[in-house]
């Protein structure tokens, strides 16, 4: 029976940690071959055919990144007797001599926006020093997962690889939706739950409230799942300090509730997937988002959503106008 090795130390948080349970959830199940789950902070429950080992220290730094994936993880691999990779991180393991399997999340590298050092150092240097690693990771892998059409397109491209080793598997909602959007219900709310990375732009939407003010359109709230320490810009905009509500961080139940209740602001410019697209359109609720590869493939004829320029608070301003107004 083979020996899988499924790597991410990298998950910790967000769409990762998503990706890595997903994963998880339907490998617990797979008896035909033995599953190492080697990871950093996530706790996973062991089963007879699945072995957990956590290395949490891999947080620290990228030097300790770097010793165990130079030094630890070849060690790792020799004492499970490991026949088969599957690195859920978006990078391919240097050196290793058996089939690997790659699963490619980050969009960073592919996506037409591009980072200046000053202004997002994080984002630079994924586009700029970790780029050629996972360009090298696609073209060592034997087969490359990705999400959506638009990733494979741009990772074939730029890599430089055969489409026949891409294989598109989108993410699932593995939560039960208990309620879909109602227009008669709906109580002149906007709602977008994010992370608050600079990309994910809640600036537009606190300027496109700001132009609605001055027309004096105020009968309104948007709801994000942040914290006010999590938007020092907002203090820049008066009128969107009282219209805005911050839920923090909430329940992924609560988050599926929240789409039954309002209309979707999705103004993220870069995604490889964007699973509130998916989420909403499966409650039916209307959704406004920014006019990108991604959302236009996730909303291809879905006839409730629309779309502007992310870098247009005057568009998104109209579009939330038209909402109100009843276009929903």
């Amino acid at each position: 029976m083979e020996t899988v090795l499924v790597l991410d130390v990298a998950a910790a948080e967000g769409g990762a940690l998503s990706i890595l349970q997903e994963y998880y959830d339907r490998l617990r199940t797979d008896t035909r071959a033995n599953f190492v789950f080697c990871v950093s902070l996530p706790e996973l429950e062991e089963t007879d055919h699945l072995r957990v080992r956590r290395f949490p220290w891999v947080k620290r730094s990228w030097l300790h990144r770097l010793w165990f994936e130079h030094v630890t993880l070849p060690r790792l691999m020799k004492e499970e007797g490991i026949t088969r990779v599957f690195s859920l991180q978006n990078t391919a393991v240097t050196g290793a001599k058996v089939p690997q399997t790659m699963y490619l999340h980050q969009p960073l590298p592919f996506c037409g926006i591009r980072f200046k050092l000053r202004d997002n150092p994080l984002f630079w240097v994924y586009q700029h020093i970790l780029a050629p690693r996972i360009l090298r990771g696609l073209r060592v892998a034997d087969k490359v997962i990705v999400q959506t059409e638009w990733m494979k397109t741009a990772a074939c491209e730029k890599a430089g690889i055969s489409p026949d080793k891409v294989v598109l598997e989108a993410p699932t909602v593995n939560v039960e939706i208990k309620e879909t959007f109602d227009p008669a219900k709906w109580e002149r709310t906007f709602f977008y739950p994010a992370s608050p990375l600079s990309y994910k732009n809640h600036e537009v939407i606190f300027k496109a409230i700001e132009l609605l003010a001055a027309d004096g359109v105020e009968d309104f709230t948007v709801q994000l799942t942040l914290r006010a320490e999590q938007l020092p810009g907002l203090a820049k905009y008066p009128a969107a300090q009282k219209r805005v509500e911050l839920l923090g961080q909430i329940p992924r139940e609560a988050v599926m509730a929240g789409y039954a209740r309002a209309v979707l602001l999705f103004p993220s410019y870069v995604e490889t997937f964007g699973l509130p697209l998916l989420e909403a359109r499966l409650t039916g609720a209307p959704v406004i988002a920014s006019d990108c590869p991604f959302s236009n493939e996730i909303l291809a004829g879905y006839d409730k959503a629309s779309f502007f320029d992310p870098f247009s608070a005057e568009e998104l301003a109209a579009r939330m106008r038209a909402a109100l107004e009843g276009a929903v």
